[in-house]
């Protein structure tokens, strides 16, 4: 975690929606951001608790049919939650533990990728009640390059919210554990984001230790949104599924499962 604390402003939707609802967020919610200037990041785009919305944001950019702005540059984000207010302190060190899990997860990655590290800082959003908590993550754009790796990467963070009940982060000692580890947690949990892992962590090593071979040579207008097909719902687990409307990168991957047997 690093210790400057930036100042976020939301966009007028977010704080409508905010305003009208009370209800806490027992998920972390997603949204794109503008680069710190000065202290300070604005939302770029709504904040969405659905990862293929996250990824339809992308898409637009790419296509330049928004008038969000998403930087495809480099991965700028706010991952946020709101908390219960009775036990404001302790939810907000949960909060803080499962953002920091996340973050373990995918410098374990990053690490032996040899990909610049995901960094995060602490966020203050002034304009709403002190039970809003939010960070701010900025990332290699490799994790935005494509719907399957911005899906993977918002899943790995998800993932993290069960890290408190179970207790897996500190059994994660390398890359090649990370798996397992998190499969087993997976086996012992109920919660869906947990049962994407459990089916289809066996394909993650696979996707990310080819990333060049499965996206490298290819833009990002052609990987969010390849001829043909439905897109929106495109991410890690069509991938995985092997139900990717995108044919060239479905061809690919079943290419590189084949060649593992």
């Amino acid at each position: 975690m690093e210790k400057n604390t930036l100042r976020l402003t939301l966009t007028p939707h977010d704080m409508l929606v905010l305003d009208s609802s009370k209800r806490y967020m027992r998920e972390p919610w997603f949204a794109f951001t503008s680069k710190p200037y000065k202290g300070e990041i604005k939302s770029t785009s709504y904040l969405t608790y659905c990862r293929e919305s996250f990824c339809e944001y992308v898409r637009q950019e790419a296509r330049k049919v928004t008038t969000n702005k998403v930087n495809l540059d480099k991965l700028q984000m706010v991952i946020y939650r709101r908390v219960g207010e009775r036990r404001l302190k302790s939810n907000s060190k949960i909060f803080e533990r499962q953002v920091l899990a996340g973050q373990k997860m995918v410098n374990t990655i990053e690490k032996y990728q040899g990909w610049p590290l995901t960094r995060i800082y602490p966020v203050i959003i002034e304009e709403v009640p002190e039970n809003n908590l939010a960070y701010f993550i900025t990332a290699n754009k490799r994790w935005l390059k494509a719907p399957a790796m911005l899906s993977l990467y918002t899943l790995l963070f998800r993932i993290a919210s069960s890290e408190a009940k179970f207790k897996f982060i500190k059994n994660i000692e390398s890359y090649d554990n990370l798996f397992k580890v998190l499969k087993e947690a997976a086996d012992k949990s109920s919660y869906m984001e947990m049962a994407y892992c459990r089916v289809h962590s066996k394909y993650w090593p696979l996707i990310l230790d080819n990333y060049q071979t499965l996206f490298g040579d290819r833009t990002m207008k052609k990987l969010y949104y390849p001829k043909g097909g439905w897109h929106f719902s495109e991410g890690i687990n069509r991938l995985c599924d092997g139900n990717t409307n995108d044919d060239v990168l479905r061809k690919r991957f079943e290419e590189l499962k084949a060649k593992r047997r």
